[in-house]
């Protein structure tokens, strides 16, 4: 993500009363800090860096200037929103907490976003012939919990064994998207492999957040469309009406959460009162949730198994320094281990290739046995740099 600064200025203000002066703590900052670059601030203490930072977060409002994130301006954007991270000079760590409460306090707060498209209640029928192995409760148990692990609050589990030892089971899964389903619907595999019959229906429709520019030409209509705003129960975000240098009246304004039908209706009425929209556009609404408890537990442990691949590829003979590239999947909470990356070149280079595969291929089985839950690192690809 590229980020750029254009024209920044913070001005802390002084005390006239105690004969304070405005402190600039940043003056008209042009900079642009390219994707994948890492960047240092250098300077004497008291020059601004800090502040930088802090702008760049959202921690600090700037008096001038604008904050872009790629083609996403931020400047007035709040800090949970903007998707980065901050680590400030001075860490603290919380003596009363363990090392995984100090890990998990930061997620209690973090909120994820759900896109708010068209939401269906699915009914499930599973049969499935119990085996002497199975458990009843066992099976009903790891159902809620999937639900609960994919955060399924309106969910129903009912079902019994009939006298031929067939289980018949019904889970009722209510206000869940097509795409929350396929996600049920893979992971309940897991759990036994019943025959299943689904009958779905819709619920609600797909939420959208609208920008609209309207010419009104010659009409002044700012009144009547703040009327038919409020009729809507709209409440209008940067509303804005003005007259163009071409003499033509012209109302912007933004909306959230508005069905696609509601829009073409509200749209139709624009017309009547002699409007035509000129600039139209919709994004997907969302609403927004805390993580739950288990979602942060997964996060943390994750996240950990990271940090000791890392730890173990500082203690075994490699043949050069190792670099883990990995992430946490935000959909599935498991750790995805994307390459370790052993630049050999830098000190072998006169190794040949078929030598170096074969010192590579060493490390990576010593990792797999050491780590049997990343056994899925099998496929070396060799590039030179």
């Amino acid at each position: 993500m590229e980020i750029k600064i254009k024209h920044l200025t913070k001005v802390f203000p002084g005390n006239p009363k105690k004969h304070i002066r405005d402190t600039i703590a940043v003056n008209d900052l042009d900079i642009t800090i390219p994707d994948g670059k890492l960047v240092g601030l250098l300077g004497p203490s008291g020059c601004g860096k800090s502040t930088t930072l802090y702008l760049i977060s959202g921690l600090q409002t700037p008096t001038e200037g604008e904050i872009w994130f790629g083609d996403e301006e931020v400047t007035n954007l709040s800090p949970e929103r903007r998707g980065i991270g901050l680590v400030f000079q001075n860490y603290a760590l919380y003596p009363h907490m363990t090392i995984y409460k100090n890990v998990e306090f930061p997620l209690t707060n973090l909120k994820v976003e759900r896109p708010l498209t068209t939401f269906y209640r699915y009914t499930i029928n599973y049969t499935y012939p119990m085996t002497e192995t199975d458990h009843y409760e066992g099976i009903v148990k790891s159902v809620a919990s999937l639900c609960n692990k994919l955060v399924i609050k309106d969910n129903s589990i009912t079902g019994n064994i009939d006298d031929a030892g067939i289980l018949r089971l019904e889970v009722v899964l209510n206000g869940i998207s097509e795409a929350d389903f396929a996600k049920y619907d893979a992971a309940f595999g897991k759990i036994i492999n019943a025959e299943k019959e689904v009958s779905v229906e819709q619920v609600s429709d797909a939420l959208f957040d609208h920008t609209i520019r309207i010419s009104f030409g010659e009409i002044d209509a700012v009144a009547e469309m703040k009327a038919l705003l409020k009729e809507y129960a709209l409440k209008p975000i940067d509303f804005y009406a003005y007259v163009t240098l071409e003499g033509s009246n012209e109302i912007f304004f933004k909306v959230k959460k508005l069905t696609e039908a509601n829009y073409n209706e509200f749209e139709a009425r624009i017309n009547e009162l002699g409007g035509s929209v000129i600039e139209h556009n919709s994004n997907i609404s969302v609403s927004y949730r805390k993580l739950t408890k288990a979602e942060r537990q997964e996060i943390v442990y994750e996240t950990a198994k990271l940090v000791q691949i890392e730890e173990y590829l500082e203690n075994i003979d490699t043949i050069g320094e190792s670099v883990v590239v990995g992430r946490v999947e935000e959909e599935t909470g498991e750790t995805k281990l994307t390459a370790v990356i052993f630049p050999a070149y830098d000190k072998y280079p006169d190794m040949s290739e078929n030598d170096l595969r074969t010192e590579i291929q060493k490390s990576i089985a010593a990792l797999n046995k050491k780590l049997p839950s990343f056994k899925q690192i099998h496929k070396l690809e060799f590039r030179k740099t």
